[in-house]
């Protein structure tokens, strides 16, 4: 999740108020097959909803909502949960996925060879709960592994999905989007071999991918965390304040989806190849972008990472800082990281924004001289909060 980008949501208060209500208020207590095919159903009329209200401007939220239907109704499986949220225990429904995707992050004749040998299983867990009398308001959290401390890094950066956290996000169902900074977090899963039960509906998700094998999954799931409004200027953004969210251990029904082939392409996917969790809030407009690498006799690598402008009209991409671009080196054959442009760089706080032509391109360089030689998976990220870029390379130093 991208917990830096909120400023899609905010303006939807009132209609998913709507949406909601009309169609949601007929869940029946107790999660089985029908409440599951009625709450899939209420979570694609929000998305219709919120598609049909704004267009294109809404896309990104409308698949969210989207994507959570079909996270509800593949399996069919749905608990009930407790999530204290300020102190109130108040009651959701809940779901749950793990996934698992093997990829390579290498492209190109260089990593041709490679891949074979930096091939490794991606896994993350994801918990996705509504307030059962008030779909609107939704918490989902999503971490690769157990230990994970939740937090997020709320100005635009490219090192907080680098940086291994468990990622908390808390919407109101009024505007108000949140996001964990701090706590703790457990999710253990036990998978079966038992074969989903895809309920029939407008958007079976998984029927459309056929490279993912879904079996039933249990999950115990327990945390506590911080949660606070991102703190650079988010149009229409009602949040204000910190809240504290909190579940004990309890049992949560899922599933298990296994990817064999990416699930998404490298601008759609978690860092390292793993599919995003259904609620994925980011700017609406996604700019092409291509990133090079050339090398000097000292070993020094310079950068480029080149944005460009394909839109009719000049594109203003607003930063939240002085920061503009972010470049992280990893090591492909385990993922972690070994360089990042920002680590040692102090930028000013305060908006800032570059304008791109109609037809244009703005082009960004950053120079690395690594203590060790050889092959790095290299990703640029713009960090706007107005619009998207993102490139990967693959370099030798020799």
């Amino acid at each position: 999740m991208r917990f830096d980008q909120t400023r899609r949501l905010a303006p939807l208060a009132a209609l998913l108020f709507a949406a909601a209500c009309s169609s949601y208020d007929l869940l029946p207590a107790a999660p089985d097959l029908v409440d599951a095919a009625r709450a899939a159903a209420s979570f694609d009329h929000i998305a219709d909803s919120v598609q049909s209200s704004g267009g294109a401007a809404n896309a990104d939220l409308a698949a969210s909502y989207g994507a959570l239907a079909g996270a509800v109704r593949n399996g069919g499986r749905l608990s009930p949960v407790t999530i204290t949220i300020d102190g109130v225990p108040t009651s959701f429904i809940a779901t749950a996925q793990l996934t698992e995707s093997s990829f390579s992050p290498c492209s190109g004749q260089i990593c041709a060879a490679l891949a074979p040998s930096v091939v490794r299983p991606v896994v993350t867990r994801s918990l996705i709960a509504w307030q059962k009398d008030d779909p609107r308001r939704v918490v989902q959290l999503t971490a690769a592994a157990d230990s994970l401390k939740i937090g997020a890094q709320l100005f635009p950066s490219f090192a907080a999905p680098f940086v291994p956290t468990a990622l908390l996000v808390y919407l109101d169902g009024k505007g108000g989007t949140w996001f964990g900074t701090s706590g703790t977090q457990k999710m253990t899963s036990a998978a079966s071999e038992a074969p989903c039960t895809t309920l029939a509906g407008s958007r079976p998700v998984i029927a459309i991918v056929p490279s993912v094998r879904c079996t039933l999954a249990e999950f115990t799931i327990a945390f506590n965390g911080i949660a606070e409004p991102s703190r650079f200027i988010v149009a229409n953004n009602t949040a204000t304040g910190i809240h504290s969210l909190a579940m004990a251990a309890q049992p949560v029904s899922g599933v298990r989806l296994q990817y064999t082939t990416p699930p998404c392409s490298p601008s759609a996917c978690l860092p390292g190849g793993g599919p995003l969790p259904p609620i994925d809030v980011k700017p609406t407009t996604m700019l092409p972008s291509t990133l090079t690498a050339t090398q000097d006799a000292s070993g020094t690598v310079t950068f480029t990472f080149t944005v460009t402008n394909t839109l009719a009209s000049p594109a203003n991409v607003g930063f939240a800082t002085s920061q503009q671009v972010e470049l992280v080196a990893a090591d492909p054959a385990t993922g972690a990281v070994v360089w990042s442009s920002s680590a040692a760089a102090l930028f000013a706080q305060a908006m800032t924004s570059r304008t791109i032509a109609a037809g244009g391109s703005a082009s960004f360089t950053e120079s690395w001289k690594p203590a060790v030689k050889g092959t790095y998976t290299v990703s640029a990220l713009l960090t706007s909060y107005t619009h998207r870029a993102s490139a990967r390379a693959s370099v030798t130093v020799r």
